[in-house]
């Protein structure tokens, strides 16, 4: 009988920083990707690529060539330009697509890895092993782009959910699992709390269209909270201690970088999300409060969908403005209001399978 042996643990690799001027230079440069500060990390990978050349060598110029276009690579990112200029259907796209950065990376590694029998065999290594999880993080970046470009295309709308789910868990998972550098931490926590929020908006979203506000809630006040860290983010924390005071003199300049366009983006979605569940919940909220705080409640959204739809009413022929939900296929509906989670769900069909979410102005009935 044939016996099969224990699969044997994955191996720990320990990484030794030893605090060299290069390492130091890839220490910063990474905070600087992680502050957003993306044209500074270029510049600094451009002056150590000039400037080390004789004492680092080419393989270190090569590999600060892709560091410095990787910096351009998540500036598009995290500005959002990819997204406008692959709609203008632009070569500079892909030109400054992380496309071009994982092949650069590659071609390093490989340059690393070919030299471990040299002089300096030890440095090969390190450097050969943080190039092959840049590409994991690369990798990842690539597929988040495609996802905002699918998100972007179908105008927000999440037509399909599971498959959606399916790919942020994977991204998720992945995040969990790859590239534990040191040197990588910053930029890693950077694109985990990315990730968090972009689920939670996405899990919001699906919930408030399927009238599920107790879980729709949630999701939002955990955007709101994960944005304010993200913004509040001090990274001094998060570094050896021999590395703080190297760091500090360039925080003042840090802390000057704005927020990029892909963090107010998630801002805005919040704020919208947020105004459409009010909407939505406004029959429950109305039994609470009197019309004049209601409308008072509302005016303080970024969205007054109310409002809006009430003055439209006024300029128009219409009567009324009624918005169905249709039930059909909503495995956890349990109607209006808010349902803890092993409440029971509710079962409806025929015309009750069509409840009304919202009338304006409200309908009485006899």
């Amino acid at each position: 009988m044939a016996t099969t042996s224990p699969k044997a643990a994955p191996k720990t690799i320990e990484y030794v920083i030893l605090s060299t001027p290069e390492e130091d230079a890839l220490n910063n440069y990474f905070l600087m990707l992680s502050r957003f500060a993306f044209d500074t990390a270029r510049d600094q990978a451009d002056r150590q690529r000039e400037s080390r050349f004789i004492t680092a060598g080419s393989n270190w110029t090569s590999f600060m060539t892709s560091l410095s276009h990787l910096a351009v690579a998540e500036k598009f990112y995290y500005s959002l330009e990819f997204y406008k200029l692959c709609m203008l259907k632009k070569k500079e796209a892909r030109k400054a697509s992380h496309d071009g950065v994982l092949k650069e990376l590659e071609r390093v590694r490989e340059i690393y890895q070919h030299n471990l029998g040299g002089t300096d065999a030890l440095w090969e290594r390190k450097m050969a092993e943080l190039c092959g999880q840049l590409m994991e993080y690369v990798n990842i970046k690539k597929d988040t782009s495609l996802f905002y470009l699918r998100l972007a295309q179908n105008d927000g709308l999440l037509t399909d959910w599971k498959e959606t789910e399916r790919q942020l868990k994977e991204f998720n998972d992945r995040l969990r699992d790859g590239f534990p550098h040191p040197m990588l931490k910053v930029i890693k926590d950077v694109m985990n709390r990315e990730l968090s929020i972009l689920t939670d908006l996405v899990q919001a979203q699906v919930s408030i269209s399927e009238w599920d506000f107790l879980p729709a809630l949630l999701n939002i006040n955990s955007t709101s909270e994960k944005l304010k860290s993200w913004k509040g983010i001090h990274v001094l924390d998060n570094q050896p201690e021999h590395n703080k005071g190297k760091i500090r003199s360039k925080m003042s300049l840090l802390d000057t970088i704005p927020l990029p366009e892909l963090y107010q983006w998630m801002c805005k979605m919040m704020v919208v999300l947020l105004s459409k569940f009010s909407f939505y919940f406004e029959p429950v909220l109305s039994q609470q409060a009197t019309a004049t705080d209601m409308k008072t409640i509302c005016s303080r959204l970024e969205i007054d969908f109310i409002s809006l739809i009430s003055s439209a009413l006024r300029q128009s022929s219409l009567v009324c403005v009624c918005l169905i939900l249709d039930v059909n296929g909503l495995t956890k509906f349990k109607g209006s209001g808010y349902h803890m989670p092993g409440s029971p769900t509710l079962n409806l069909t025929g015309l009750s399978s069509y409840p009304t979410m919202i009338a304006i102005p409200k309908v009485t009935r006899n």
